[in-house]
């Protein structure tokens, strides 16, 4: 295909160039260096669409810089680094689109917000403290004043909030009552040494109690008279690991509580349990007698 005669863009020479770069847009400049001088005129004032740079003034240090005029169209570049940015964009100075100004329902501060958080009845305390301290104790909208309950087995009163006061587990005031109480209501068989220790207390014709309970112990026998308490220990049970340790936690308290204890053995009980009874009950009465 033959070459064309064009006129440069930038000089006006005529020149022959291809057809087919002119399709594709080029052959427009006679040579290399007219096509520089035409990209010149792209940049910088030789464009048609040039402007000048606009002068702005930093938000947060005070420096004046200068900005592309379609930052300033669109509101942007006010600072005059990120840096800057950074440090005046935090806390109160953050910005807030469509914020509302709230009055905090327990300090009374004022304090901005979203307006989004202010749907449904929200953003009415200025800080979780307050919004603590406004749903705590009686100032909850829920609150209730707690009840007074009687422990039933060791008579003590305690305190529990009212949605409990009518349930199973809120009737005693500690674990260890509801233990003692469960432990005497609950059907026992008497164990051959409780049998014999109960027959040996009947032929002395002393009165005496079964499971009386103790603090939070329940305990084999109970005699009111001498303030004696007699506990049957069988050797299975007793021998086993830890438990001569609970045993002496047992007496220490009931002790502490002002009464004697006897602790029987299953061989002397089944050996002699109307000899041990009777000599421990009469060396009481002796010194009962004395001590009067």
């Amino acid at each position: 295909m033959p070459k064309i005669i064009v006129k440069c863009d930038m000089c006006g020479k005529e020149f022959a160039v291809y057809p087919s770069r002119i399709k594709t847009g080029k052959g427009k400049h006679c040579s290399r260096e007219c096509y520089l001088e035409y990209k010149k005129t792209l940049t910088g004032e030789l464009n048609k669409k040039w402007k000048p740079k606009v002068q702005k003034k930093c938000l947060n240090c005070g420096k004046k810089f200068e900005i592309f005029p379609y930052e300033h169209e669109a509101g942007t570049g006010k600072y005059c680094s990120k840096k800057c940015h950074n440090i005046h964009s935090r806390g109160q100075n953050r910005p807030l689109r469509n914020s509302v100004t709230r009055i905090c329902s327990y300090c009374g501060k004022e304090f901005i917000v979203p307006f989004y958080l202010t749907k449904d009845g929200g953003a009415i305390f200025c800080s979780n403290k307050c919004s603590y301290n406004h749903h705590v104790g009686t100032n909850h909208p829920l609150y209730k004043e707690k009840v007074i309950i009687e422990c039933e087995n060791c008579g003590v009163k305690f305190s529990v909030i009212p949605s409990r006061a009518n349930k199973r587990e809120t009737r005693f005031c500690s674990g260890g009552c509801r233990s003692a109480y469960t432990t005497k209501h609950m059907k026992k068989k008497e164990t051959k040494i409780e049998i014999i220790t109960a027959d040996v207390l009947d032929q002395l014709g002393i009165e005496y109690e079964k499971q009386k309970i103790i603090g939070r112990y329940v305990t084999d026998f109970f005699i009111p008279s001498l303030g004696l308490v007699i506990e049957c220990d069988g050797i299975y049970w007793h021998n086993r690991p830890g438990v001569r340790e609970k045993d002496k936690r047992r007496d220490t308290y009931i002790k502490s509580c002002g009464y004697a204890v006897l602790r029987i053995w299953e061989p002397e009980i089944h050996k002699n349990a109307l000899g041990i009874i009777k000599d421990y009950i009469d060396t009481v009465t002796s010194k009962n007698r004395n001590a009067k």
